[in-house]
């Protein structure tokens, strides 16, 4: 019996090596379990943070704990193992959502302003991140992404708030009634408080589009009453060759949406038609008072208050009745002139029939005669009688030793009617 105590003894210091072996190994698998279990518990409070979707990832870890309660230390790892992969999967897909909220915010605010380079870079940054797999980073560099994002939002919106409300001063300005964009303006102004992106874009988008139809159609009429004004230089000697072009940039302007920089180049147009026709006005008003006056010597001309009633038609911006004003004074001055220029033409007739009779060439004084009406034609009254008083002097020349041949001429004449008057024959 003694032989064989040795060999029991080995089988049982080999049994007790392969417990020792089983009991590390489970410690092992123990460990590693609690190990990932931590792991995953850390990872759960991380989808928390961020407000992802956790019930996945709660759930395996609830059964890991479990198993690991169980001692089925294989089995709780496993669950670990995929509560920390839908942990992961959570995370990426809210760091996702967070760069398509941030995406989205940025196109709902588009129409008002582009994104800023930036912020498109601090985007693609993120994005990038998310894809290296390093969501710890990808996390800050998302959240930093959305308040970049954010923040840009804001500005397009303030400034396209701003720019609405520069609109509207414009439009009073420009003394449109404005009543219903006013309180759209307070509207807009509560939805930005309020933080409402969608409905402070819808009514800035609105209130834009309102103003910047108003304020076209205003551009349109005013316009329309300038090209009307500036066609008055076919019949009024203006220089509005610069008032064109600065109309001319104006709808360039206005094209471009460039509105106040459109009326201000209208305003330009409107300021240099203005002080031109009030310096040809004024140039022709001085005319034909110095006309009137010069013709006053032979027949009287009343030009009324001329130079008050076409500045006050001026003021009133009355322009076309202006120039019918003054049209109407320059007939009547040439008229005067007329009048007169053609009584010293008549007083010319008997002058002229004694040269005809004596066969005087007289010729160039008829030319000077037919010069002379063109003269007159012309509102040259001075040119019109200087050429008479040429025409009459080449009568006079011509006539020159034939004064006694008209006297005889006369005496016969007046004996004639004499005996005509006593029923005499002579």
């Amino acid at each position: 019996m003694d032989h064989e105590v040795p060999g029991d003894y080995v089988k049982q210091l080999q049994l007790a090596k392969q417990l020792e072996q089983k009991a590390r190994e489970a410690a092992r698998g123990r460990e590693t379990a609690e190990g990932k279990i931590e792991e995953a518990s850390a990872l759960l409070l991380k989808v928390k943070e961020m407000n992802a979707s956790s019930a996945e990832t709660e759930k395996l870890l609830t059964l890991a704990q479990q198993s690991y309660s169980d001692k089925d230390y294989k089995e709780a790892l496993s669950y670990a193992v995929k509560s920390v992969d839908a942990s992961a999967r959570a995370r990426k897909e809210r760091l996702l959502d967070m760069l398509r909220e941030a995406r989205s915010l940025l196109d709902r605010v588009a129409d008002l302003g582009k994104a800023e380079a930036e912020t498109e870079k601090v985007l693609k940054k993120a994005a990038d991140s998310i894809d290296s797999g390093d969501l710890d980073e990808a996390y800050g560099l998302s959240k930093n992404a959305w308040d970049t994002a954010e923040r840009n939002a804001n500005r397009v919106l303030s400034d396209a708030f701003g720019l609405g409300q520069s609109s509207l001063l414009f439009a009073e300005k420009l003394e449109l009634r404005v009543d219903k964009q006013r309180t759209a303006l307070r509207n807009c102004r509560e939805a930005l408080e309020s933080g409402d992106v969608g409905k402070s874009v819808e009514l800035i988008r609105s209130l834009s589009g309102a103003l910047r139809q108003m304020t076209l159609d205003r551009f349109v009429q005013r316009a329309t009453k300038l090209e009307t004004l500036l066609s008055l230089e076919k019949g009024f000697p203006l220089q509005l060759k610069e008032a064109h072009e600065k109309m001319a940039k104006g709808r360039e302007l206005i094209s471009h949406g460039k509105v106040e920089e459109a009326f201000g180049a209208l305003d330009d147009a409107e300021d240099i038609f203005s002080r031109a026709f009030g310096k040809v006005a004024g140039q022709r008003i001085s005319d034909l008072k110095k006309r009137a006056e010069n013709v006053s010597r032979w027949k009287k001309v009343d030009l009324g208050d001329l130079e008050g009633d076409t500045r006050r038609l001026e003021l009133d911006e009355r322009y076309q009745e202006a120039v019918v004003l003054l049209d109407s004074a320059r007939s009547k001055v040439r008229d005067a002139e007329k009048d007169v220029l053609l009584r010293y033409i008549a007083a010319l007739q008997p002058r002229l029939k004694l040269a005809h009779l004596t066969n005087k060439d007289v010729s160039p004084a008829l030319q000077k005669l037919d010069e002379a009406r063109q003269a007159l034609q012309g509102d040259d009254l001075n040119r019109a009688f200087a050429l008479t008083e040429e025409a009459r002097n080449i009568v006079e020349e011509r006539l020159q030793g034939h004064d006694q041949v008209e006297l005889e001429l006369q005496n016969a004449q007046a004996l004639r009617s004499r005996c005509a008057d006593l029923g005499l024959g002579c």
